[in-house]
């Protein structure tokens, strides 16, 4: 114990304050240096899952156009449709864009796993995850739904 103050031994009553050294003339103090973390980079699979959804509603959007495209050619002016001429010149082309179609469907359903994956990554940045699950899963949602309005029309129709 100290006898003068009356508290133990190594302990001060500022608390280390006078410990500290005064700067000379003319100088700065220096605070501690800081311990900076390293900038957090972008999910790499987010990225690509971003990149996916924007590529596929892309292609959807193209061939919906180009499938309206070619069922309007075989429109008469009186507002009839030709099936007979459908059926022997336009089959390709609506096949090929319901293989894209399903193209489509199927890299989306990647894409929305690998912008799962990409939100669950630690240490990484988020976005474009979160941008690529929103994205392919309303594509998803969207295709699901349109599917559903189709079979219900089709169980109405006459």
């Amino acid at each position: 114990m100290d006898q003068e103050q009356g508290q133990p031994r190594g302990t001060d009553p500022l608390d280390g304050q006078s410990l500290r050294p005064l700067p000379e003339p003319g100088m700065t103090p220096v605070g501690p240096a800081r311990i900076e973390q390293p900038a957090r980079r972008q999910s790499g699979l987010g990225i690509a899952s971003f990149i996916i959804g924007v590529v596929c509603i892309i292609s959807l959007i193209a061939s919906i156009v180009i499938a309206t495209a070619s069922v309007m050619d075989f429109v008469s002016p009186d507002g009839t449709f030709d099936e007979s001429m459908m059926a022997s010149e336009g089959a390709g082309a609506l096949m090929m864009v319901g293989i894209v179609i399903m193209g489509s469907l199927a890299l989306s359903f990647a894409g929305l796993i690998l912008g799962i994956i990409g939100c669950v990554q630690k240490n990484r940045r988020k976005v474009f995850a979160t941008i690529g699950i929103i994205l392919n899963g309303l594509l998803l949602v969207g295709f699901i739904g349109l599917m559903v309005i189709g079979f219900a029309m089709g169980v109405a129709a006459p």
